[in-house]
């Protein structure tokens, strides 16, 4: 096992494809600074006329020079602030749906009715070799990692898993279904994927319930034959029920009437960043079907262990042999966790995968410029098998 920390200050990824937008200022100034020749040369030329025309119109001549600073500023200012969103608008990021097929039927145990029912994801297409899945946290969707998939030169699809598109609430036809359920609809989906691009390394990424879900369906596929992915990332998975103060909470609400809940909720969060981060994921989470975020809080934590780190281990075990290369990447709220964390896969004789320790809060590992990072790092590692 091999042991990392990575620093809050992250090298920007390769942008060529959307380059120009960075030098927008540069090019506004170099327009005022022609002008300026210009104007220079004109003088040169006509000094006399020049400085009559000055003399008449020095006060408009005045603000139209600082009206001109001030439009390049803004402007300026304006693409620096926006530069990410007008990349997103700018990039084709498709909005697509995959139809739930009878054969999954077969695994959903119960009566949760799943079969032709849709499940949404984005999908940004390239001719990357690399494909990457993201699978988003617990009542989150797909569109968490727009920032991302707007930039990467990657091929990127993000899955909304079924029921939380915010178009689905309310709809009748999805209704709560299981953590299994959800798991044979996953794994359907990951399947099917997988046919639509057979020539291409497929790289799974998994934050927080995300993460889970993968280590559930590597557990899940114990025995047979075949990999999930080429490469497997871990993004704050849980490690016990000691990690899980967000599913505990959600699990502990009374869903007729959750305000109380969510405001004590919030009283968990240590700072200001995390306040802000909380207050975001919970405006997310309460346009979803809370019922089912709910049922998948519950079941989640109901597989997890009190404290100890040996079924978390153990599950990383499971991901390392479904995947040619697995990586866990924890946000500081683990540091209380990753020494010892260390020290009890040496007890195991587990040598099963790399670990990073980073300076992001939690919500911060899925942000653009983290992702970049721990990401390349793997699909640049996974090279085509001789």
């Amino acid at each position: 096992m091999t042991t990392s920390r990575t620093a809050s200050r992250l090298a920007p990824a390769d942008r060529r494809a959307t380059r120009w937008y960075g030098s927008l200022p540069k090019r506004a100034a170099s327009v005022v600074g022609g002008l300026v020749t210009a104007g220079g040369i004109l003088a040169g030329v006509y000094a006399d006329a020049v400085r009559h025309f000055i003399d008449d119109n020095a006060t408009d001549i005045v603000l139209g020079a600082c009206a001109l600073v001030l439009a390049v500023s803004a402007a300026s200012a304006g693409f620096l602030v926006g530069g990410r969103r007008v990349r997103e608008r700018m990039v084709l990021i498709e909005d697509k749906s995959f139809v739930i097929e009878p054969e999954v039927a077969a695994d959903i145990v119960g009566f949760d009715a799943v079969v032709g029912r849709t499940i949404h994801y984005l999908e940004r297409a390239s001719d990357s070799p690399d494909l990457v899945v993201f699978l988003h946290g617990l009542g989150l969707d797909a569109n968490d990692f727009r920032g991302y998939m707007a930039e990467t030169r990657h091929h990127a699809v993000a899955v909304t898993l079924f029921g939380f598109d915010q178009r689905d609430r309310g709809d009748a036809r999805f209704g709560v279904i299981s953590l299994e359920s959800h798991m044979s609809v996953l794994e359907s989906f990951l399947v099917w994927i997988k046919k639509q691009y057979p020539h291409k390394r497929l790289h799974l990424v998994g934050f927080s319930f995300g993460a889970d879900m993968l280590m559930f369906l590597a557990e899940r596929l114990s025995g047979r034959h075949g990999r999930l992915g080429d490469s497997i990332v871990l993004l704050d998975p849980n490690i016990n029920r000691s990690s899980m103060f967000i599913s505990t909470s959600i699990c502990q609400l009374d869903i007729s009437n959750p305000l109380g809940g969510l405001k004590k909720l919030l009283e968990g969060a240590d700072g200001m960043i995390e306040f802000q981060n909380l207050c975001e994921y919970l405006h997310k989470v309460c346009s979803k079907n809370l019922a089912q975020v709910q049922r998948l809080a519950c079941d989640v934590r109901s597989k997890w262990e009190e404290s100890g780190y040996t079924q978390f281990l153990k599950r990383l075990a499971a991901v390392d042999e479904r995947t040619r290369r697995a990586s866990v990447v924890f946000s500081f709220h683990y540091e209380q966790h990753f020494n010892e964390l260390i020290r009890a896969a040496g007890r195991m004789n587990f040598v099963v995968t790399e670990m990073h320790s980073t300076e992001f809060d939690h919500f911060q590992l899925i942000g653009p410029n983290a992702l970049y990072r721990q990401l390349d790092l793997v699909i640049d590692g996974v090279v085509a098998p001789s």
